[in-house]
């Protein structure tokens, strides 16, 4: 398996075993929850307030093209 290196807050992976996890059921949607909250960490701070949970919601449901039952 490849070696992951950390630079400063930031774990980094190669591409290719990034790639090849989303093409597996047991890592795709892993990877898709941490593309998201990445995703979120970025708005929030670009956004500079809190985010309220219905905006969250409403996010996740346009990318994934689903509708939660909350």
């Amino acid at each position: 398996m490849a070696e992951s290196k950390t630079a400063s807050n930031n774990i980094v992976i190669s591409k290719e075993i990034w790639e090849w996890a989303k093409t597996h059921p047991a890592f795709a949607e892993l990877i898709e929850i941490l593309e998201d909250l990445e995703d979120l960490r970025k708005a929030k701070s670009e956004r500079g307030k809190p985010l309220s949970i219905s905006d969250v919601i409403a996010r996740y449901e346009r990318v994934h093209g689903t509708k939660l039952n909350v």
